[in-house]
């Protein structure tokens, strides 16, 4: 009897099975879940032509399935079969078109295909509903590309501000910032050049241009040129007196550089720059005095400039104002928490002040900020921006 229980328990079995199988059969429903299943399978053992088989079966059963029609796509995508591709992603977009992944690729493939045109509209659209890091990378890059080829620098910069609304400090996106500021500037450069050969504003530029491969005196003798054609020219003599003491130090060089940023603040008194250009001009001369002066004038125009509170510490330092000094090394570090010199004078500060493990705080930030510093190509600076900081901690001055 139990043994004719068991026989009769496994035929009920194979029966459930039988109909399971009959209703998967006639359900498409199940069926294109099973198909789904098998695809991605296939997909994960990095089988796409397996899984391009199942999602043809899914359209069998369901012509108006979009997912069917993306995964097609983006198989071929992948594979390069960049025509087909589109056929797929256009598919899916005409029965689903709030599928922006697949406008995206819809557009990279049409980029892939040399129509830049529909690529662009395509990828303009679907960039800001992206979420997909890698994949807004890539559509950015492929818009400023075809900014380039098309010359229209204008639309990369959108596409750049939209990456850096969520990703500002990522590195692509810096890399991106690079590519497209370049490449405005160098076409600015070329319009300049064209249009007005003998400006004032073009040798200012041949200045800067020298400045970037650390040829000062050329970029002080393409300053001159520019005063000579425009002596009221903003930032002139700012940037002038700034290359003058990239040059030298030596009293007859200062006396230059003095006069520049005299001539500045005497076009525009509220040049907080010009005013620090002074301090640094005092400081070679050592007159700490005359420099703290020049420092809490351009802290009264700029009160967040950090390097100004670091020079005016300085000064306070050797006038033997002390208390004043730490106030002000303290609010450049705060101001600019990853400025080593920041906090190497605060260091310092807190040493004198007998605050020993405060100051060997601050030593380790600092160090930890000048051993991870890799220094920019001077390529990168941009003169008259912001002063060249000429304020590095004594070497022989160690904790």
């Amino acid at each position: 009897m139990k043994a004719h229980q068991q026989t009769t328990i496994v035929g009920l079995l194979a029966a459930a099975g039988t109909v399971a199988s009959l209703v998967a059969q006639t359900n498409p429903r199940e069926q294109i879940r099973v198909h789904y299943d098998r695809a991605q399978s296939a997909l994960s053992q990095d089988q796409p032509d397996a899984a391009a088989k199942e999602f043809r079966a899914i359209l069998r059963l369901d012509p108006k399935n979009a997912a069917a029609y993306a995964n097609l796509g983006m198989i071929a995508f992948k594979q390069r079969r960049y025509a087909e591709a589109a056929e797929g992603f256009g598919a899916a977009l005409k029965l689903n078109p709030s599928l922006w992944d697949a406008q995206a690729f819809l557009g990279l493939s049409h980029a892939r295909l040399g129509r830049s045109q529909e690529a662009k509209t395509l990828l303009e659209q679907s960039l800001r509903h992206i979420q997909n890091h890698s994949l807004r990378t890539e559509i950015a890059m492929e818009l400023i590309r075809i900014a380039q080829e098309t010359n229209t620098l204008d639309s990369a910069v959108d596409a750049l501000r939209e990456m850096q609304r969520s990703n500002s400090n990522d590195s692509e996106v810096l890399y991106l910032a690079y590519r497209v500021y370049s490449d405005l500037a160098a076409q600015a450069v070329s319009s300049l050049s064209k249009s007005a050969p003998g400006s004032a504003r073009l040798h200012q530029v041949l200045a800067h241009a020298a400045l970037s491969f650390d040829d000062v005196p050329g970029a002080i003798a393409e300053y001159r040129e520019a005063l000579e054609i425009a002596p009221h020219l903003p930032g002139i003599h700012y940037e002038l007196g700034r290359a003058l003491l990239q040059f030298s130090q030596d009293e007859s060089v200062l006396q230059e550089a003095q006069q520049q940023f005299e001539a500045e603040l005497t076009a525009n008194p509220n040049d907080a720059n010009s005013e620090y250009g002074l301090t640094q001009v005092h400081s070679f001369r050592s007159n700490a005095k005359l420099a703290a002066e020049h420092c809490e004038r351009a802290l009264a125009l700029r009160p967040e400039f950090v390097d100004a509170h670091i020079a005016l510490g300085k000064a306070l330092s050797s006038l033997g104002r002390t208390d004043e000094a730490f106030l002000h090394f303290r609010e450049a570090a705060r101001l600019e928490p990853d400025n080593d010199i920041a906090h190497y004078h605060l260091a310092q500060a807190y040493r004198r002040a007998g605050r020993m493990e405060e100051g060997a705080r601050e030593y380790a930030i600092f160090k930890k900020l000048r051993e991870s510093r890799t220094p920019a190509h001077p390529a990168y600076r941009l003169p008259g921006q912001k002063p060249t900081r000429l304020d590095e901690p004594d070497p022989q001055d160690r904790q």
